[in-house]
C-alpha cells in the first residue's frame, strides 16, 4: 500500500488520481471508474465532454476534453488551468499535497478498468416512409445510406457486467462496416446521447474511390450531404472531430494532391481545423452557413451550399 506519510521528493511521489480529485474537486475517489465534467477549456460546454479516465496501458489517470481536444496527464492539467510552466505546477501540486498530508491520509488504491457498455444484441427493420422525412432534408437517400451501410435499427441491447438496459423507437440507425460490424449507433432524436461508439473507425474508408482530392469531414452525415452534391472527391470522417488521423497521415500526403478539413462551424470545430492545420499541414474550409455541412443543406438547400462551396474550391 501506498502510505500517505510517505515523504514528497518530487512530483511523482503525488498520485496523478490525487491531483485529479483534489483541483477539480471530485465527489467520490478515483478508483478506476471514467469521471465526466464539464470542459474547464470549453464555457459553451453545456453537455459535459471531458472525461478523466483510467490509461489501460500506464494504469494512470488521464483527461480528455471532447469539446476542444485538449488532453494530457494530471500535471497538464494544472499547467494549463493556471498557465504554470511544467516547474511551477510541480512545485505547487507538491506543496498543495504536503499540506494535504498534515491531516489526511492517502492510500493508493488498486486501480482496475470499469466494465464498459458492449452491444448484446441488435434486430433490423426496413426502411419506412418515417426515415425518408428524416434524412430528405439533408439532401441524402437510400443510395448513399445504402452506400455507406447506414440501417434502420428495430431494438437494440447493451450489457455491462450483470447490468443489460434495451432501446427501440424510430429513429434509430446503426453506422456498420462493409462486413456487418457494427461501429456506431446514431439516435439523432436522443437528447442524452445522441451516438454510442464501440470501435475507432475512419468513416468513409471502405468507400474510396481514387480521386486527387480528399475532404476530411467531421462526421458521415456530413460526408453524404456533401457526397451529394456531386462534388467530385474522396470523403474520410474520423470517429469524432478529436480523434486525430496520424495514423494515416502520410498515406493521405501521398495519395492527395488536394485535400482539406471541413469540421463543425462552430468554436470547437474551428479549433480542431486550426489544430489539424498546424500539426499535420492540412488546409481547412469554413462554411459560414450553418452549424455543419448536413445542417447547412437542411437550412439552406442544396444549391445554395454548392454554390459557396464554389466560392472556397475549384469544383
Amino acid at each position: 500500500m501506498f502510505s500517505s506519510r510517505e515523504a514528497v521528493f518530487s512530483i511523482d511521489d503525488v498520485p496523478a488520481e490525487w491531483i485529479f480529485e483534489h483541483y477539480l474537486g471530485l465527489p467520490e475517489k478515483l478508483h478506476g471508474q471514467s469521471v465526466k465534467i464539464k470542459s474547464l477549456f470549453n464555457p459553451r460546454d453545456n453537455d459535459p465532454s471531458m472525461y478523466i479516465y483510467l490509461n489501460p496501458s500506464s494504469q494512470e489517470y488521464k483527461f480528455k476534453c471532447f469539446s476542444t481536444g485538449t488532453y494530457g496527464s494530471a500535471i497538464n492539467l494544472v499547467m494549463i488551468t493556471k498557465s504554470l510552466s511544467f516547474v511551477e505546477a510541480a512545485n505547487l501540486v507538491m506543496g498543495d499535497y504536503k499540506e494535504y498530508l498534515k491531516g489526511s491520509t492517502y492510500t493508493k488504491t488498486k486501480m482496475t478498468e470499469a466494465a464498459k457498455w458492449k452491444l448484446y444484441d441488435l434486430k433490423y427493420r426496413s426502411w419506412n416512409t418515417d426515415d425518408k422525412e428524416y434524412w430528405a432534408p439533408y439532401n441524402i437517400g437510400s443510395p448513399l445510406l445504402n452506400l455507406y451501410n447506414v440501417r434502420p435499427v428495430e431494438s437494440f441491447t447493451m450489457t455491462k457486467d450483470s447490468e443489460s438496459f434495451s432501446r427501440s423507437g424510430r429513429r434509430v440507425y446503426a453506422y456498420t462496416k462493409a462486413d456487418g460490424e457494427v461501429y456506431k449507433i446514431y439516435m439523432p432524436e436522443n437528447k442524452d446521447k445522441k451516438f454510442m461508439n464501440f470501435s475507432r473507425y475512419i468513416q468513409g474508408w471502405e468507400q474510396l474511390e481514387g480521386n486527387s482530392r480528399l475532404f476530411i469531414c467531421s462526421s458521415l452525415k456530413d460526408i453524404m450531404a456533401m457526397k451529394s452534391l456531386g462534388i467530385k472527391g474522396d470523403y474520410i470522417a474520423p470517429s469524432s472531430e478529436n480523434s486525430r488521423i496520424k495514423p494515416i497521415l502520410d498515406w493521405i500526403q501521398e495519395e492527395y494532391s488536394e485535400k482539406y478539413v471541413i469540421f463543425d462551424n462552430d468554436e470547437a470545430g474551428k479549433r480542431m481545423m486550426e489544430i489539424y492545420n498546424k500539426e499535420y499541414d492540412l488546409p481547412y474550409l469554413i462554411l459560414d452557413l450553418s452549424k455543419d455541412i448536413s445542417d447547412s443543406v437542411k437550412d439552406h438547400g442544396a444549391k445554395k451550399v454548392k454554390e459557396c462551396f464554389k466560392n472556397l474550391i475549384r469544383l
